[in-house]
């Protein structure tokens, strides 16, 4: 079912009394039909086999979770849905259809209600764009899915000029919700993001979603990058530390430390002193650990930041630096106070960051001036002056003597 005829049947819904809401023949049939054609690439992506369980998390009128119970076998659906109206349709359809494997579930706003660790897989179709509790429902999600389970969010781009579904975050942007931020918000739940397919169904001739696929099972970096991130660190850091005025027994903060390879780099020049080292997510924050414990780092401190704040300590460091991290601050001037208040007085703070590059978009909630993927080092210094920061310089090509696309914007608090 395209995306027109999804919004139709939600029109439908919303406004046709509860006893008249039944689905059509002609509209069974076309979601039938449409369920028919998608269920096997759906398998293909989710890696679903014969005996499986899996759970459609908002079925519907139930035509996708009719053909994977024929298509499972001996394994096991779980459909959920809101109201009783729909609980019993999608019952009564999978009794006509002679199906013993189907079990319907109530779901709620800021839950699955599904069994803790039931399913092999999961999937929502045209639902994630409507979840309000947006926070707590990946959570169920998380906690629904058996170790190395996928999920699948299938949902479309919301038009120019959509409304808003009420309750929903503002950072939507009308009706439906882009792959970029359903990348964001399952990564912070605990997923790991393994692709995103921009156009779905495949081979559709006007495909009018995207999937964006997940499993629970960290997907740790190859040797070749850890090598790549771990040389590059070792090279940058001297240059940082001299930015940066550091001495051996100081204290400084890795803000967005990524795969910590920076982290741990400090960690050994920085000797008797300290590193903080922040991200989003329990996986990387996890994946930093891991890096810094094989080290034999007993310096390093892992702290999980927030969208709005980098959760350190006051006044805990000589210096903080960002490293492609800034660009994607969305509550800018929360987030920069946090920075300032987590600074000693007289310490550094150096952004090191890219320009926007042609045509690239703009991350999703961060303020509009950016002007794609990216920031203008003019823009860092207002905002971070706004904060209470003195402006030092800014390196437009670092780590200098390289030809790099990187600038550095370096402050301090008075």
């Amino acid at each position: 079912m395209h995306r027109l005829a999804t919004l139709l049947v939600a029109t439908l819904i919303a406004v046709t009394p509860a006893s008249a809401q039944q689905p059509s023949a002609r509209q069974v049939a076309q979601e039938r039909a449409q369920a028919e054609a998608d269920v096997p690439k759906l398998v293909d992506v989710l890696g679903l086999k014969p005996g499986m369980s899996v759970a459609d998390v908002g079925a519907g009128f139930g035509a996708v979770t009719v053909v994977l119970g024929k298509w499972i076998g001996d394994g096991h659906i779980f459909a959920t849905d809101i109201g009783e109206r729909q609980l019993r349709v999608i019952r009564e359809y999978a009794e006509t259809e002679g199906l013993k494997n189907v079990t319907v579930i109530e779901g709620a706003a800021a839950a699955t209600n599904l069994p803790a660790g039931c399913c092999d897989a999961i999937f929502m179709r045209d639902v994630y764009h409507h979840i309000t509790a947006v926070e707590a429902f990946n959570r169920s999600l998380l906690a629904s899915l058996k170790p190395g389970g996928r999920l699948a969010v299938i949902d479309f781009l919301p038009e120019a000029g959509s409304k808003l579904p009420a309750g929903v975050p503002a950072n939507r942007g009308g009706h439906g919700v882009s792959p970029a931020i359903v990348v964001q918000e399952m990564i912070a739940a605990g997923f790991t993001h393994i692709r995103t397919f921009d156009n779905w169904p495949p081979g559709d001739k006007t495909p009018s979603f995207h999937l964006s696929l997940f499993t629970n099972i960290a997907q740790e970096p190859d040797a070749k990058q850890i090598a790549q991130e771990r040389r590059q660190a070792e090279k940058d850091v001297p240059q940082l530390a001299e930015v940066l005025q550091l001495k051996p027994g100081m204290s400084v903060a890795d803000v967005g430390a990524g795969g910590g390879a920076f982290t741990v780099v400090l960690g050994k020049w920085i000797g008797e002193g300290k590193v903080f080292a922040t991200d989003l997510g329990e996986r990387q924050l996890r994946e930093i650990r891991a890096y810094a414990e094989k080290e034999g780092l007993k310096n390093v401190t892992v702290i999980e930041g927030a969208a709005a704040s980098t959760n350190l300590p006051a006044a805990c460091c000589d210096a903080l630096f960002m490293r492609d991290v800034y660009h994607h601050i969305t509550a800018v001037e929360a987030f920069n106070k946090s920075l300032y208040q987590s600074l000693k007085p007289g310490g550094r703070l150096a952004i090191l960051d890219f320009r926007p590059r042609a045509g690239s978009a703009t991350y999703p909630g961060v303020p509009e001036n950016r002007g794609g993927h990216g920031i203008a080092p003019n823009l860092i210094e207002e905002e971070l002056k706004a904060a209470g920061f003195t402006h030092v310089r800014t390196i437009e090509n670092w780590p200098r003597d390289e030809k790099t696309v990187i600038f550095l914007v370096l402050f301090t608090k008075p």
